[in-house]
């Protein structure tokens, strides 16, 4: 988990997303090599040994990683991951999990946009290293429904009236209430 959890906020913003991420990428570490996410115990030595560790937990280690937020979280992040390898309640339309009693922010509304360029490419992911499904014309209203970041560009999931879908570069398209 790449941040200062002391200081960092881990319940919002990217904070939130380096958790949830966290969270989805030991739930499939955990249920590749069949590791049971809620073992764990503490021996009279006070060493642990379990399946999941934070770095603090290293006896080598003399700083407090990834912080005293994540610390404070580790036992719903743990039931977390033990919720999603069970196939746990999860809400489809949301990318995120609930930790700490705050629910992930509803996807945003789909909106409709128009093409500001003639050749638009159509892609198959957000970003240009991503395989072209064809070209857009200019002014051709498009449905958005996602938005996501590659690096600093802003790409766009849509849907064409021909029910094609696909992303698009972001600055190419402009709202409109079409």
């Amino acid at each position: 988990m790449i941040g200062d959890y002391d200081v960092e906020n881990d319940d919002a913003g990217v904070g939130l997303n380096v958790k949830n991420n966290t969270i989805f990428a030991t739930a499939v570490l955990c249920e590749s090599f069949g590791l049971d996410p809620t073992s764990g115990e503490v021996d009279h030595f006070h060493h642990t040994s379990g399946t999941i560790f934070l770095h603090k937990q290293d006896w080598a280690t003399t700083h407090d990683c990834p912080g005293a937020h994540i610390a404070k979280d580790k036992a719903d992040m743990i039931a977390a991951v033990a919720a999603l390898m069970s196939g746990g309640e999860h809400n489809p339309d949301t990318t995120g999990i609930v930790i700490g009693g705050q629910a992930p922010p509803p996807p945003p509304k789909p909106w409709n946009g128009k093409t500001t360029v003639a050749q638009l490419n159509l892609r198959k992911g957000p970003g240009v290293m991503n395989e072209t499904m064809g070209s857009l014309p200019l002014g051709l209203v498009l449905i958005v429904s996602e938005e996501a970041k590659n690096g600093t560009d802003t790409w766009l999931r849509v849907k064409t009236p021909a029910g094609f879908i696909g992303w698009v570069a972001g600055k190419f398209v402009e709202r409109t209430t079409e």
